[in-house]
């Protein structure tokens, strides 16, 4: 659009630089494999033991690590947890056999219902499990 039109690449554009730097495709090729091998060595298979080992080593530290900051995050979890329950839970000492009225939580998700009575019951606690959940029965016509 702007500026100069493009114009593709030739193969004999390529050709014409190597020429002119003295090197024909030829000789590349024979001259390339003199230098790598200087250049390119491999390692002995102490190196290659002692970079496993040392790789080991950095992974080993960084799950130590890993494991330190997860412990720590559960703590802070746990304590925020138990502060947040301690804060906002009122704790009732509760029997089987005890007579008690239920909380109508229907008044606070609907719109209007402030006639409605905020206790219903009573009710007669029958069993508590181990998650703290409480079997009720009526106490006026026995439904549970």
């Amino acid at each position: 659009m702007f500026g100069r039109q493009h114009r593709p690449i030739d193969q004999d554009d390529i050709e014409l630089e190597v020429e002119e730097e003295g090197l024909s495709p030829a000789d590349e090729s024979t001259d390339t494999s003199c230098f790598l091998e200087g250049l390119v060595s491999l390692p002995t298979p102490e190196e290659i033991s002692l970079f496993v080992q040392h790789q080991d080593q950095k992974r080993q530290e960084v799950h130590i690590k890993r494991e330190e900051k997860v412990n720590a995050a559960q703590e802070k979890q746990t304590a925020d947890y138990n502060r947040r329950k301690k804060k906002g839970s009122k704790i009732y000492d509760l029997s089987v056999g005890m007579h008690v009225l239920q909380s109508n939580l229907r008044n606070e998700s609907r719109k209007g219902g402030k006639m409605e009575p905020k206790w219903t019951g009573p009710y007669k606690i029958l069993d508590i499990d181990c998650n703290q959940q409480v079997a009720l029965e009526t106490v006026k016509n026995g439904i549970k």
